[in-house]
């Protein structure tokens, strides 16, 4: 029932790995008590993220893949989807373009076809009533 750390101390910092008590674990580095730096890895329950921290926050280049399906690799910051990246939904949904704060802002919206997993974009061409392929400003 305790933490189990392995890797290099430091006075204020830690690069290794810990596994904790309720399951989740954390590689990459650790300074005075937040992960920080690239190339880390978190995981829990809910998802598992690969890339930068700052201050303890997703921040920077990342991949986050949760464990509904869906996943987003882009720029992150303060632990929330922010500039250039893509949004991979589990129902065949793609989103490339630009994010604030976890928000789309601009960019295309693509649906896979399930029967050849071929990229279907009506960007440009009219888009059928019951589609919800998108590209501009949402």
């Amino acid at each position: 029932d305790k933490n189990v750390y392995v890797g290099e101390f430091g006075k204020k910092y830690f690069f290794g790995g810990i596994a904790y008590k309720n399951g989740n674990t954390f590689s990459g580095t650790i300074l005075e008590e937040t992960f920080q730096g690239g190339k880390s890895r978190f995981t829990c329950k809910e998802y598992k993220y690969i890339g930068m921290y700052v201050d303890g926050k997703r921040t920077g280049r990342g991949t986050c893949t949760y464990t509904n399906g869906d996943y987003y690799t882009g720029i992150w910051c303060n632990d929330m989807f922010n500039g250039e990246g893509e949004l991979y939904k589990n129902d065949g949904y793609i989103y490339k373009g630009f994010f604030v704060d976890n928000k789309i802002v601009y960019g295309t919206l693509y649906k896979i076809n399930p029967k050849s997993n071929e990229k279907i974009n009506y960007s440009g061409q009219n888009i059928p009533s019951s589609s919800l392929i998108y590209t501009g400003h949402f």
